[in-house]
């Protein structure tokens, strides 16, 4: 059955599309500059004339790299080099079937795809025009009427998505353009400029979390969808690849987000919101950008569909596996903890084993039943353990403890509540010795049962009345140590330079994992002779991998504001430096240097869009082998060049400072092929398109 449809966009609407969805695949790019048909595309033409036809002479069919084209009843403007044109004006018989079809292709791997191209078609003296889709190599057509334009319409768009038309994309999609005069003296249609282009909708693929404590082990790599770089959420846009989870919880509370292992040389972003909002870019809130084990909080209310986003941050490959970890029910044996706490590295500074106390020791704090605490850094195949048998409240209680491998997976547990009257005193319990089986970050949980007195009261959940300090929590070696971690730092990833106007920001990017893994963000004028903060190398302290990539501004990102200081003013060398487990500096990334421009920089200048006209454009020869000159009138102050490729990448950029009559000229480096060359300027944007050959 035949469907029609109508186009989605049309001329400018769609060329905002086009150029803002820069991260396509683009399957088939086409300008039929060339007077031969193009490789793999097919026209099929009528051999018979129609009924009414006075000659049965053959006219030419689709003919390719014409340039401009006048005929006796039907004429085509020039357009920006050579186009497709089909036609039988010059003998006007035999043209009542007369198609142009793409290269067949496979889809099967998008939920939509985007062709965009450029036509021309006035519609006169009974002439049809149409837009084809087959999902079966062209045994079956699906029409789209062209609408008639007395001029160019360019970058025409029509958008199909997974759902639409005859559903799920095939590995047989063929797209065409079809002119029928049905024997009279009709004029034709011409086509240029076609772009087939393919993404993902990560609303199209959502995994459901079954349920808690259900480990998710995912990886991304490459570039992600271009509707989905986030700006917001975690405060920087990620521009690799996505996936979306769903989870409702069945209990309300402070739930986890326990990421057991990270492998790779990226970071994602996990956010989350609730699904009844919608699935798109707006209103997620970060939980993380994460690069290492760990564990995040958030609060989830039960029955309540959440939306779960994964993003990375960068084309790298990341593989990460998570849970979410669900609060503990009333009634229900306390395995997991509602309390989580961190109890740092592994017990290794500076080549000795130290214990690992947290602090908590100093800070008078002891464990109290049902708590977990997490541990990183550990080496498998090494030995540790877990002590309680010192510090607040000593022996106040019998302690259950279960070790946790990254993966979820129980290393060992001392379980079941003695009865009462038991004869278990604390001493059998304060302490556990495990082997660790994996490297990475692991979970202790303690739950508090029978009193050391001997009495075990018939504890059914985390809401005792018995949970009082029993010991400070700390982890030493065991038989066999691990050996020490060299203190060592990832490699710094941000470009050399960086020249910042105000109000802008930077990224320091670190590519690889650093240990220890806490740093201090390092700012150096010695030999530059930056000024701004307190005019001196200024050192901010206290970040750990999971914090970069790291946005950072000429305020520190308020740091010297809030200690009422000068932001940072002229060239400052920026380095990152690893900090051990003493709190001593043990190892730095090369520097690099961050300028920070005024506002009457050059391009610092504020390019805006108003409704006046920039002057007249020239742009000369067009097409050329790469040297441009172009030419633009009625420049108040100055005009920023800038040069896309098809899929929207910048490829050249230069700012040019006058008044009047600015002349530049462009010499351009690139394959043989059409550009958008776009003009800011202070009253206005340009774009024009301009041509390699």
């Amino acid at each position: 059955m035949k469907k029609i449809f109508t186009l989605l966009c049309v001329a400018a609407a769609c060329s905002q599309t086009a150029t803002a969805q820069n991260n396509f695949a683009v399957l088939v790019y086409e300008q039929f500059e060339t007077t031969t048909t193009p490789a793999n595309w097919v026209t099929v033409e009528s051999t018979t004339p129609p009924a009414g036809a006075t000659s049965s002479a053959l006219s030419d069919g689709w003919i390719f790299g014409e340039t401009s084209y006048s005929g006796s009843g039907w004429n085509v403007p020039a357009g920006d080099g050579g186009f497709a044109i089909s036609n039988d004006d010059p003998i006007d018989q035999d043209r009542s079937f007369d198609l142009l079809a793409s290269p067949v292709l496979d889809l099967t791997g998008f939920d939509s795809v985007d062709v965009i191209f450029d036509y021309f078609y006035d519609g006169i003296n009974g002439s049809t025009g149409l837009f084809l889709v087959s999902y079966d190599a062209g045994a079956n057509w699906l029409s789209i009427s062209l609408p008639t334009n007395p001029a160019w319409a360019e970058q025409v768009g029509v958008t199909f998505q997974h759902t639409s038309l005859d559903g799920v994309f095939s590995n047989e999609m063929v797209f065409a353009f079809y002119h029928s005069d049905e024997g009279g003296s009709g004029s034709g249609v011409a086509v240029d400029n076609v772009i087939i282009a393919g993404y993902n909708n990560p609303c199209d693929d959502v995994i459901t979390i079954a349920g808690c404590d259900a480990p998710q082990t995912l990886t991304l790599a490459g570039s992600g969808t271009a509707d989905w770089e986030f700006s917001t959420g975690c405060g920087f846009p990620t521009f690799g690849a996505e996936q979306l989870y769903s989870f409702t919880p069945s209990e309300t509370g402070d739930h986890t987000l326990q990421v057991t292992s990270a492998e790779g040389n990226s970071w994602l972003d996990y956010m989350y919101k609730e699904a009844s909002t919608g699935c798109d870019t707006l209103g997620w809130t970060c939980i993380g950008d994460v690069n290492v084990t760990g564990n995040y909080s958030l609060t989830l209310t039960a029955g309540i569909e959440y939306l779960f986003l994964l993003d990375n941050e960068f084309s790298d490959s990341e593989t990460q596996t998570f849970s979410l970890v669900c609060p503990v029910v009333p009634g229900e044996p306390c395995l997991v903890s509602a309390d989580t706490w961190g109890l740092g590295g592994a017990p290794c500074v500076d080549g000795g084993c130290v214990p690992v106390d947290a602090e908590y020791t100093a800070a008078g704090i002891g464990i109290y039943g049902s708590e977990t605490y997490t541990l990183d850094n550990l080496q498998a195949g090494y030995d540790y353990v877990f002590d309680m048998c010192s510090g607040v409240g000593i022996g106040s209680w019998i302690p259950e403890i279960a070790i946790i491998a990254p993966d979820g997976t129980t290393v060992v547990e001392w379980n079941g509540e003695a009865a009462t009257g038991s004869s278990l005193t604390f001493n059998d319990q304060c302490s556990l010795e495990w082997t660790a089986t994996q490297s990475g970050t692991y979970l202790i949980i303690i739950n508090e049962l029978g009193t050391a007195a001997g009495d075990a009261p018939n504890q059914v959940d985390c809401a005792t009345s018995y949970a009082v300090d029993n010991g400070n929590p700390t982890v030493l070696c065991g038989t066999n140590p691990a050996p020490c971690p060299v203190c060592e730092v990832g490699t710094l990833t941000s470009p050399p330079v960086q020249n910042l106007c105000p109000g802008e920001s930077f990224d320091v990017a670190l590519s690889g994992n650093s240990s220890p893994n806490s740093y201090t963000l390092f700012f150096d004028n010695s030999t530059t002779g930056g000024t701004g903060g307190t005019e001196f190398p200024v050192s901010i302290t206290g970040y750990g991998q999971g914090d970069f990539p790291m946005t950072v501004d000429e305020d520190i990102n308020g740091v010297l504001s809030t200690n009422s200081l000068p932001p940072l003013a002229g060239s400052w060398e920026v380095k990152v430096i690893v900090v051990d487990g003493a709190d001593a500096d043990c190892d730095s990334t090369d520097s690099f240097t961050v300028n920070f421009l005024t506002s009457t920089d050059a391009q610092c200048f504020i390019v805006g869009v108003d409704e006046n006209e920039i002057g007249q454009v020239n742009v000369y020869p067009n097409p050329s082998n790469g040297r441009f000159t172009v030419e633009i009138t009625d420049v108040k102050s100055f005009a920023q060049l800038v040069v896309m490729d098809v899929t929207g990448r910048e490829v050249y950029s230069q700012t040019v400072v006058g008044s009047g009559t600015l002349r530049e000229v462009l010499n351009l480096n690139v394959n043989a092929g059409s550009y958008l060359l776009q003009i800011n300027s202070e009253s206005g944007t340009q774009v024009t398109r301009i041509v390699v050959d």
